[in-house]
């Protein structure tokens, strides 16, 4: 007759483990963090696909050029509220705050409006970019403001950008929940802010709603990114990172901002940034 061994006074027995406790008993790998992804086309104004246009998420250092079809891909991207910038020669640039989640998201759709060029002066090798970054280099020489180089977020690196900002005398930056941080004001803001309201979001990821605080025109590469009307989301100075920041100008008020970035509700100052 089989007799089982034994250890001590017990019989060994195979044991029969449900399949969840046996995977459960095995090492698991690493989970991976939840990505999000950024896709869609780029268009013209009658709807045509438009190919070479850099799509970009500046704070997350990513960018992508489109195809022949317009479309754009970025994968891989951590989720969160961020600006996605596109920008062509020949092209005004777009920018707009996105808020992407984990999983596949929607396919978005950007339209770039051309640039009016006069032909006759324009060196079609010149950089758009630098040709708009000259106005900032002549208003800082004529100290109109207050300006932050290149050099600056240089000496500061490592730093978020909303902390090398909040340097400037005279801006007020509001703090978020998280990592958020928007470039406010206090100056005649019960006056200022009469009417406006804040978008929900903004205001659960701490924006302050109340009467004390209004928030400044946001200008990215000349264009007005932020207004102050009511119901726009807020600009997130550190939805950029620092290190492809080359320029900021600051007007505390209204009267030696350049008129053209005054074309919202705005009356809290203004903040222009120029990246690489």
């Amino acid at each position: 007759m089989f007799v089982p061994p034994t250890i001590g006074r017990w019989p060994l027995r195979k044991a029969l483990l449900p399949a969840s406790l046996l995977a459960a008993s095995l090492p698991l790998p690493a989970l991976l963090p939840a990505q999000a992804s950024l896709t869609g086309r780029v268009l013209t104004p009658d709807r045509r696909p438009l190919a070479g246009v850099e799509v970009s998420i500046a704070a997350l250092s990513r960018r992508a050029i489109s195809d022949s079809t317009g479309a754009f891909v970025l994968d891989s991207l951590t989720p969160g509220r961020y600006l996605v910038a596109a920008r062509k020669l020949g092209f005004r640039p777009f920018s707009t705050m996105t808020s992407l989640f984990a999983g596949v998201g929607p396919d978005y759709e950007f339209t770039l409006q051309p640039a009016p060029q006069e032909l006759a002066q324009v060196n079609v090798s010149a950089d758009v970019m630098a040709t708009q970054f000259a106005g900032f280099e002549k208003r800082r020489q004529l100290k109109i403001g207050r300006y932050l180089t290149a050099e600056d977020f240089a000496k500061a690196e490592g730093r978020p950008t909303a902390d090398i900002i909040a340097g400037i005398p005279g801006v007020d930056i509001v703090r978020g929940r998280g990592n958020e941080a928007w470039y406010g004001s206090r100056r005649g803001a019960e006056t200022i802010t009469q009417g406006r309201r804040l978008r929900t979001d903004d205001v659960q990821r701490g924006a302050n709603p109340g009467a004390g605080m209004c928030y400044a025109t946001v200008v990215l590469n000349g264009l007005v990114v932020y207004r102050g009307d009511s119901g726009e989301g807020l600009f997130d100075l550190n939805s950029l990172n620092a290190r492809d920041i080359k320029g900021v100008e600051v007007y505390t008020g209204t009267a030696n901002a350049p008129q053209e970035w005054l074309t919202g509700t705005g009356g809290c100052g203004v903040i222009a940034i120029w990246t690489k």
